[in-house]
């Protein structure tokens, strides 16, 4: 009757890893399908929009969730190891007659199944989890040695324990994106044991013998896991929730299993296991009001520099110097000294009305809305803080993205402004030059936003007020091939709202 309970347990394990193994194919192949889920735009703040019957626009800003919730599961797989002692009759204590049985190692394995919480904050290196684990099952079977005896005398011992888990852990994201460290600690709660000792002899036929031992695991184990998974981005849920599936193997070893009868027995644990977490992203909107007066912006195909002009697909190439001894010039007689020019007149200048100066309107304005900023030698940039009015910082190189100290103290004075205004909001968007792939020119853009984001946060401003996008090299402020004009693009701009 034992060998048939082993047997049936051993081809549901079987059944259990082969299902395992089938969702973890299916999961590979569904996002080999579709490379976007694996991009790294699965971490990031995702932005979309809708138009209105007033033909208005609604920009939706997805950010996403520092906490996850979810559930995990897989397969556990055991190796016992250390002294094991047990005596031949185990309801009594050992004697020259009772002599005690010596096991060695041994392997098993088992299913698992609970829930886990996680808290990742975005743009962050570290995070916290915690899982608690309802449903682990840990088996064994090991056999002892042949007694030397006319019958063959062996015995078999299975033992199966179930317990309860709770297991806090730290997590440390590596550079490739999805791919992170684990380490934490384990609490073993048993819930309950039971194991069995087979005497089996030969005697023209195996004959078995079932004796459950009386004594039973340790109530409490104590231990630690360290380990490796790796997210990815499963389905994204109505717009609004992102559902990760994390492949991981972690190793747990801790305080001895079984200790009775002068035993030190112990074991380490691995974990192939999947884990299924889903986030909530929160969700701001933005609305932009429809313009009947705009107009396309002309598209040109051609760009004017000082020296040529540059079409798309064409090479320019200089003139041969022998070419050039060819052309004849004709020479002109110059023009004599007796000869005049007639002068052309020059009209007197109207003036049609006197503009105010720039001095003149920053009295007007209140002193603390007014920014004033050193960008250079002698050069100073006024700017008077107040809604939708866009203001635009360019980068000195094509794969700077870290912020400047002029961006720095307008970022201060930005903080300022909403911290006095709290219906106001600040919107910041990321530009890139044309020089690199769309892929580095969108990561540039990407970087140079979120270190806007990074900065506002660190002075106290709340993520919900923070609108921010990237448009790579999509957007030019200027048009044209030449380095001003490439370092007009590479830019952020930032622009205060209500």
């Amino acid at each position: 009757m034992a060998i048939k309970k082993n047997i049936l347990k051993q081809k549901v394990i079987r059944k259990a890893i082969f299902l395992l193994l089938f969702l973890t194919a299916f999961i590979f192949n569904d996002l080999k399908s579709q490379p976007s889920r694996t991009h790294p735009s699965a971490y990031s703040d995702f932005v979309f929009s809708q138009t209105t019957s007033k033909k208005d626009t609604v920009v939706y800003y997805r950010y996403v969730s520092d906490w996850w919730f979810g559930f995990l599961g897989g397969l556990n797989m055991n190796m016992y190891f250390g002294n094991l002692q047990i005596p031949r009759n185990p309801f009594k204590d050992p004697d020259l007659n009772n002599f005690l049985i010596d096991f060695p190692s041994g392997f098993g394995t088992g299913l698992y199944f609970g829930l886990k919480g996680d808290w990742l904050p975005k743009n962050e290196d570290w995070g916290a989890s915690l899982q608690v684990v309802f449903v682990d099952y840990r088996n064994t079977e090991t056999k002892s040695e042949i007694y030397p005896d006319l019958l063959s005398t062996h015995w078999i011992l299975n033992a199966n324990y179930h317990y309860i888990t709770i297991s806090p852990s730290a997590r440390y994201n590596l550079s490739v994106t999805g791919l992170h460290l684990l380490g934490g600690l384990d609490f073993d709660i048993l819930a309950s044991s039971k194991q069995g000792m087979n005497q089996a002899f030969v005697n023209g036929a195996e004959i078995e013998y079932v004796a459950k031992l009386p004594s039973k695991a340790k109530p409490f184990r104590f231990g630690g896991h360290v380990g490796v998974g790796y997210d990815m981005l499963a389905a994204d849920i109505n717009k609004r929730i992102r559902a990760f599936f994390t492949p991981y193997l972690t190793l747990q070893a801790g305080t001895n299993v079984y200790s009775d009868f002068g035993s030190s027995r112990n074991t380490v644990l691995a974990r192939l296991g999947l884990q299924v977490r889903f986030g909530v992203d929160e969700l701001i909107t933005d609305t932009l009001r429809f313009d009947p007066y705009y107009q396309e912006p002309p598209q040109f195909l051609a760009s004017l520099s000082k020296e040529l002009i540059i079409f798309k697909g064409f090479a320019h190439k200089p003139l041969i110097a022998g070419a050039l001894s060819e052309v004849k010039m004709k020479e002109w007689e110059p023009i004599g000294a007796a000869e005049s020019i007639a002068e052309i007149p020059v009209a007197e200048e109207e003036i049609i009305a006197e503009l105010p100066t720039s001095e003149e309107i920053v009295e007007e304005e209140s002193d603390e809305n007014l920014v004033v900023i050193q960008e250079g030698q002698g050069r100073e940039r006024r700017i008077i803080l107040k809604t939708n009015s866009k203001e635009s910082f360019s980068f000195a190189r094509s794969n700077a993205t870290q912020l400047t100290p002029a961006m720095r103290q307008y970022l201060d004075r930005i903080a300022d402004y909403l911290k006095r205004n709290p219906s106001a909001r600040v919107r910041v968007v990321g530009h890139s030059d044309d020089l690199g792939t769309v892929e580095e020119n969108e990561r540039r853009a990407r970087e140079r936003v979120d270190n806007v984001v990074n900065y506002l946060l660190r002075n106290q401003i709340h993520r919900r007020r923070i609108l921010d996008d990237s448009k790579g090299s999509r957007d030019a402020a200027v048009l044209g091939f030449t380095e001003a004009a490439r370092r007009a693009n590479r830019r952020i701009e930032i622009t205060i709202i209500q």
